[in-house]
């Protein structure tokens, strides 16, 4: 359905609703209406049960708030967002369709505003997932959208008449400020508001607040529609908790009506005055919603309640995962030994994503009470044996990302730059993470404006390759960094054409007669150069900064891992000068290691201190291959940062004695592109260190160690002596 609706400021071109439903939509004409320029917004809305969704303003990926609601933690790692948003960004506003007026097929459906990849609503189902604390959903037909490219529609909100109203920013310019507040083009005074109205059946008869006494308010805590009643609670603050709290309760009576029972409840949390009899009523309860809710809020009132863990002793062996995550949220709340004892207990009924996600950072929340704890043998002794192995695995798991969180903060922060300089080198020495683990982060996190390989949309700059191209430095700098060094081809341009029309993109072609834009949207546009007005070259990517705000230090590791294809670098090791034999220098310091598909993770930890003259310490080897494996599995590739001359080669084998006879048929190849090879040397017997002198003219830029034949490979040290080859004209 198309509509065309006359303003004051003339015609909302081709503005409608999608589908099928039958709506009608009036422009209330409000000039001087103002919203705040689009930054960095998140928004939250919450369902009848007090579930929080919140969304990202930027990628617009929406969330249950719960996993993120516990106690402040230093770092936390990223999760799957409810629903896949089809790349529709960003969100500036959100709101559950659950209103009497509406059609009843799509309530409880969650909507948010967009104003980039689409100018208006899409819509989505958010349902219960299966067997798990979680939630689910989908993104199905539009609420709303337009091609008008000046439609900007913020905060959407079911109004006290049922029907759904919502703010228009109306606006040619959006953005994190790449243009001037002055800019001509950016418009200070006008803006829309629209109610969105089912014509099908009649408005609901307005339930308002102002003027009510106490009684009449809590009378309208059993109308229908959530945000209704969100409005009541509100307007019931305004009175003394001597005012509310008696009534509330004779309110509610003798009553079991799980609904009922919370909307007391949240006013008793408002007070800071929880009756612990009416939370026993709520566990009574056979709705697990009402159970989760009333856990919720024993997690934010705890310091005011008398005994809260009587309550989470019996929610964290609840029936219902949903409740147990609850309860592991609130207990991050309490550094406490009982509190860690009781998170302990959650591996004594199955587990899913969501609820080892919150367990993890429980678990960090309450880590200098357990540290400290851990010190006294009888702690650990009280504890089950399962509790205990899982406190100790959880201390193996969580190394991966420390060493390099502070590195990262240092980079996040412009007011440091005198320490970017070593914290990037820590970056790009750093070691660990998983490549099918990058690969989940990068599709979650780079996917909807970048491809690799078969994953991803085809936007901005295809990376599949990346790791060819660049080296590991250059690719984590063009993450941190982005508008350092701009793709060539992706260029951002603004456009103003003659009828007011606003254009924003990559320039994909232009000639004398049209310019080419790929514009943000994924679509195509010609631009006839003859109808444009105002053209500006935007000296900025369209790579939004601060993607480590939304992924963990570990997921950092596993992205660039992911990134540069296996390409592990070396540890610099600047404590050590480079190394010298004869006329030639030390030329793999700053060299990259691939590793072979028979080379389990764990045994290759420290893979990059093989070239760095400072042995591993976790083995008495830098890798190891699996047993009874071929040679193109049983290989390790080396690559030069540039083409060289290799003369000379030390390599150390596994330190332990006992182990050096595995190296029987090991062997050197050298190629200039990766992919053809010419074996250069053959060890004669296996022995604890080689050292091997190359005739001259031996280049290459790839390195290949391996072991001919089946058998198990493993090197501790490696150093290879050379000089550059002249640059190509």
């Amino acid at each position: 359905m198309s509509t065309t609706l006359e303003t004051p400021w003339g015609p909302f071109r081709n503005h409608g609703p999608s589908g099928s439903y039958v709506w009608d939509i009036e422009s209330l004409k409000i000039r001087h209406f103002r919203t705040p320029a689009y930054g960095n917004p998140w928004c939250m809305v919450f369902d009848k049960w007090g579930q929080g969704i919140i969304g990202d303003g930027t990628g617009a990926q929406q969330h249950w708030s719960s996993l993120f609601s516990g106690a402040a933690v230093r770092s936390r790692s990223s999760v799957q967002p409810i629903f896949n948003n089809e790349g529709m960004r960003p969100a500036v506003g959100s709101e559950f369709l659950t209103s009497r007026h509406l059609p009843e097929e799509i309530h409880d459906q969650f909507i948010y505003a967009c104003v980039i990849n689409m100018h208006g609503m899409p819509k989505f189902t958010i349902e219960d997932e299966p067997g798990t604390a979680g939630f689910t959903g989908k993104r199905v037909e539009d609420l709303l959208s337009s091609t008008d490219m000046f439609f900007r529609p913020v905060d959407p909100k079911i109004g006290p008449d049922g029907a759904i109203w919502f703010g228009d920013w109306c606006n040619a310019l959006i953005g994190h400020m790449q243009y001037s507040q002055r800019d001509p083009n950016r418009d200070h005074e006008h803006g829309r508001v629209y109610r969105m109205v089912y014509k099908k059946k009649p408005l609901i008869a307005p339930v308002t607040q102002d003027g009510k006494s106490v009684e009449e308010l809590l009378d309208q805590l059993t109308v229908f529609e959530p945000r209704t009643r969100y409005r009541v609670r509100r307007a019931l603050r305004d009175f003394s908790a001597e005012e509310v709290l008696p009534k509330a309760v004779a309110w509610l009576g003798e009553s079991t009506d799980p609904m009922r029972m919370c909307e007391v409840l949240w006013l008793q949390e408002f007070y800071h005055n929880v009756d612990s009899k009416l939370v026993q009523r709520i566990m009574k309860s056979e709705d697990f919603n009402a159970r989760s809710a009333a856990i919720h809020v024993v997690g934010n009132q705890w310091e005011w309640m008398t005994d809260p863990n009587a309550f989470l002793r019996q929610g964290i062996q609840d029936e219902h995962p949903r409740v147990r995550l609850e309860t592991l949220r609130a207990l991050s709340f309490q550094p406490t030994i009982e509190a860690v004892a009781l998170a302990l207990q959650i591996y004594d009924k199955p587990r899913d994503p969501w609820i080892d996600y919150v367990f993890e950072h429980t678990l960090q929340a309450l880590q200098p009470v357990w540290e400290q704890a851990s010190k006294d043998p009888s702690y650990l002794a009280s504890l089950s044996p399962e509790s205990q192995k899982v406190l100790r695995d959880y201390v193996h798991s969580s190394g991966p990302g420390r060493e390099i969180y502070a590195p990262l903060r240092t980079l996040m922060n412009p007011d440091k730059k005198s320490e970017h300089g070593p914290a990037l080198q820590k970056l790009v020495s750093s070691g660990g993470g998983s490549a099918s683990n990058g690969s989940k982060v990068f599709e979650r996190a780079c996917g909807a404006c970048h491809q690799h390989g078969k994953l991803g949309k085809e936007f901005g700059p295809k990376l599949t390759d990346v790791g060819a191209r660049l080296t590991k430095e250059q690719i984590i700098r063009s993450i941190l960094f982005p508008n350092e060094e701009i793709s060539k081809g992706f260029e951002t341009v603004q456009v103003l054409d003659l009828d007011g029309q606003a254009y924003m993109g990559f320039i994909l072609a232009e000639d004398d007669k049209f310019l080419t834009l790929g514009v943000a949207n994924g679509k195509v546009e010609k631009i006839n150069k003859d109808d444009i007005d105002v053209r500006k070259d935007m000296k900025a990517s369209s790579m939004p900064e601060g993607l480590l705000e939304t992924i963990s230090p570990s997921e950092f590791l596993d992205l660039i891992l992911f990134l540069n294809q296996g390409w592990i670098a070396t540890d610099p090791n600047p404590s050590l000068k480079l190394r010298k034999h004869g006329e030639f220098e030390e030329i793999s310091r700053n060299a990259q290691i691939q590793v072979g598909a028979s080379f389990p993770e764990n045994y290759c930890a420290e893979v990059n201190k093989f070239l760095s003259g400072a042995s591993p310490k976790a083995f008495d080897f830098a890798f190891h291959s699996k047993e009874g494996v071929g040679l193109d599995e049983n290989s390790i590739v080396i690559r030069l940062s540039a083409p060289a001359e290799v003369r000379h080669v030390e390599l150390v084998n596994r330190r332990t004695a006992q182990f050096i006879d595995r190296a029987k048929g090991l062997a050197m190849w050298l190629s200039d592109d990766g992919e053809s090879w010419k074996k250069v040397w053959t060890s004669e017997k296996p022995q604890a260190k080689w050292a091997i002198d190359l005739p001259e003219g031996t280049t290459g830029q790839f390195i290949k160690l391996g072991i001919e034949g089946k058998g198990i490979f493993h090197l501790d040290q490696g150093v290879f002596f050379g000089k550059r080859l002249p640059e190509k004209p």
